[in-house]
């Protein structure tokens, strides 16, 4: 035996046996007790759960170490425990923390010189843990203190217990659970005996390669007269120990949380409903599925509870069609909006009172001045209806009488509506134009969802929580609870969006919903959203990396998932339409057909026609422009070369238009009539109020005296 095996055995066996009496004099105490070690101990992932206590996914918190849940005896494979023993402690049952039979089986290297609870000792207390390759005589001498308290203050159960908790395997891996799983790829209660052996093998060797513990299980193998093959030994080492060890967690159904948690203490418990979650997921990845050949590869759910603002579903992508934008969280990126802001357009004129829902609004081409040049929306069909109602107008998404009730309300008006109801719009406000009304802003989902929610709950803007542990969302009121009640009325009518959308369509559910589509420039982006008595749901549809998709619209993309989260989620309940509030009333009207009709209106609005006909409709100038310069054409008479007015609608009754001051008797005035120079065009009601005014100038005429500007 070679010499330094000799002082191995002195300093372990002989020097210890010397010093024991002075290291019981000053070795600690005192042990922890069972009840701290176990409930201290922390996983490295932690557990986001559900509002009913369900798992939805893990997040690693710990860099170091792989923990997983800490293991009572009785769950793990009793082989692999029978195994452990043998190997590391044949005397477990009968030593009182103390084998001093190990020493010599270390010698004769088939296992190791501490006890098992010597080593939970060790695992207990960083300062037993040895410097180098071998504790130091002192370091001994308060491990086997240590292991002598624990026998006397522990069970062996609990010994045992802890041990395969805090045991380290290869690599980061500590306790049985985490190797089982990571190794493995099951449970440590379904190890059977040839993976138990490898497992126990691997026992203090965290570094060491697969053939040295393939060869150590052999070893291990005929000393427990165990009948397993060598060669099967090393196929399972080779095909366990030959990768990067990978925990895979059973659950992650909403991986997006994980970058949105505020504590890293404990289990998380999210608003979020698994089963909502489930629905929600499914759908979005059946539906992608089903048109992902028209370039679509993205999605995003989110379900929120109307009447607690709690999040119960949150989908930030689908990995259905592709994985490159797994971990892109499509609830919270900017995409363009669409049509998905008209309602709140339209609640903001409602709610000043500039609309009603009879009100007569142009569907027609218009053409509006900008300091970029002149702006000419179309409808996205291309086609134009001609005079129709508000509710006309906002149920089939028409873009013209959009543009018409923006240059209403004002677009700085509008932009400051919008980020009262929580949008954080990254424009400065004078960048935003008429365009606004069609959705020439990037908005989140998220910030959709608690604007819609706002709609849904008369008015009043809640901000939307996500975790239990959230403080409750202090309401604010956005928007009148009437003018919230009108477009929740014309959002559920199905008949008022036939116009674009025919009456058999994927927003047609079975019970009361009111909801609204939207389709981005170059089908890039597509949006439904909308709310029931019980639930708020927003959808989008698109690409992460914003590539357009191919012939898909709100309709034909985000509409179908929307729907379907709506019917799984009224399947056993029913959904109530709004109560009207006591600042609305119905009255009776005639539409544009001549048919009588009854409409909501606020108080204090009339539905009589000839009233709002010229106030509340928007009456604009739309030839000449404001700004406009008009030349005479040299090649033409003078006195033939006519300038022809043009108003966004038929002027109301005793309406006419006045140039420079004057009253015409028609619509159009001769240049030769008009001298160089400055003039205002204006529309005047039967009372002679102004509509609206535009002023150009003429340039290039035989006639060389300047008019006034008027003032």
């Amino acid at each position: 035996m070679h010499r330094s095996r000799w002082i191995k055995i002195l300093l372990m066996v002989i020097i210890p046996g010397v010093l024991a009496p002075l290291v019981y004099l000053f070795a600690p105490g005192s042990v922890p007790r069972f009840s701290e070690v176990k409930n201290s101990w922390q996983m490295s992932d932690q557990k986001i759960l559900d509002r009913h206590g369900q798992l939805l996914l893990t997040t690693r918190i710990d860099k170091q170490r792989r923990r997983l849940d800490w293991l009572s005896l009785d769950q793990v494979a009793p082989v692999l425990v029978r195994t452990i023993i043998r190997v590391e402690d044949q005397r477990f049952y009968q030593h009182q923390g103390i084998d001093r039979r190990g020493f010599l089986a270390m010698l004769r290297q088939k296992r190791g010189g501490s006890s098992l609870t010597m080593q939970l000792a060790a695992q207990l207390n960083p300062a037993l843990k040895a410097k180098g390759k071998f504790r130091r005589p002192w370091q001994k001498m308060q491990q086997m203190r240590a292991a002598r308290l624990l026998e006397q203050e522990w069970t062996k159960e609990e010994i045992l217990e802890a041990y395969l908790n805090l045991v380290s395997f290869r690599g980061e891996l500590q306790g049985i659970e985490a190797a089982s799983q990571a190794l493995m790829q099951k449970a440590a209660h379904g190890l059977n005996a040839e993976e138990s052996l490898l497992l126990t093998a691997a026992l203090g060797l965290p570094t060491a390669p697969l053939e040295t513990i393939a060869r150590r299980a052999c070893r291990l193998r005929s000393v427990l007269d165990l009948k397993m093959d060598c060669d099967r030994l090393e196929y399972l080492a080779r095909r366990t120990l030959n990768r990067a060890p990978e925990l895979r967690s059973s659950v992650r159904l909403a991986p997006h949380l994980a970058a949105l948690m505020t504590s890293d203490q404990g289990d998380v418990h999210a608003t979020l409903d698994r089963r909502i979650q489930e629905w929600a997921t499914q759908a979005l990845q059946s539906h992608l599925a089903a048109i992902q050949v028209q370039n679509v590869h993205d999605g995003a759910v989110l379900v929120i509870d109307n009447q607690t603002a709690e999040v119960l579903a949150y989908v930030g992508s689908s990995e259905v069609t592709t994985k490159k934008n797994l971990f892109v969280d499509m609830v919270r990126a900017k995409r363009q909006a669409g049509s998905s802001l008209k309602p709140l357009l339209y609640g903001d004129a409602l709610d000043q009172k500039l609309i009603t829902a009879a009100t007569l609004l142009e569907d027609t081409p218009i053409s509006l001045s900008t300091s970029t040049g002149l702006y000419v929306p179309r409808n996205y069909d291309e086609k134009y209806h001609g005079t129709v109602t508000v509710r006309e107008a906002l149920a089939s998404s028409l873009n013209i009488p959009a543009v018409r009730v923006i240059d209403m309300v004002g677009v700085p008006a509008f932009v400051t509506r919008l980020r009262g109801m929580g949008f954080e719009l990254l424009e400065d406000t004078e960048n935003y134009g008429h365009s606004l009304a069609l959705g020439a802003a990037d908005i989140s989902p998220w910030e959709l969802a608690g604007a819609y929610l706002s709609l849904a709950h008369g008015g009043i803007y809640r901000p939307l929580k996500l975790f239990l542990n959230e403080p409750l969302p202090v309401a604010r009121p956005v928007m009148g609870a009437e003018a919230a009640f009108v477009i929740s009325q014309i959002l559920s009518d199905r008949s008022a969006r036939s116009l674009t959308f025919g009456l058999e369509n994927p927003l047609a559910t079975p019970f009361w919903t009111a909801v609204k589509t939207g389709t981005s420039k170059d089908m890039r982006d597509n949006w439904c959203a909308g709310y029931s008595s019980r639930y708020t749901v927003v959808v989008w549809v698109g690409n992460a990396d914003g590539s357009p998709m191919w012939s898909v619209t709100g309709i034909s993309g985000a509409a179908p998932v929307w729907r379907d989260v709506m019917n799984a989620l009224h399947a056993n309940e029913n959904s109530v339409e709004p109560l009207p509030p006591s600042g609305v009333v119905q009255s009776g009207f005639v539409n544009t057909q001549g048919r009588p009709q009854t409409e909501w209106f606020l108080s204090g609005t009339s539905p009589d026609q000839q009233k709002l006909a010229d106030r509340r409709y928007g009456l604009k100038i739309l030839h000449p422009l404001d700004g406009t310069v008009i030349a005479f054409d040299p090649d033409i008479p003078e006195t033939q070369q006519v300038l022809f007015f043009e108003a966004s609608a038929k002027l109301p009754a005793g309406g006419r238009w006045v140039l420079n001051q004057k009253v015409l008797t028609g619509d159009y005035v001769r240049l030769s009539d008009l001298k160089n120079g400055a003039h205002q065009l204006e529309i005047h009601n039967r009372e002679g109020k102004r509509l609206d005014a535009v002023q150009f100038e003429v340039r290039g005429g035989s006639n060389v005296q300047v008019s006034q500007r008027p003032r």
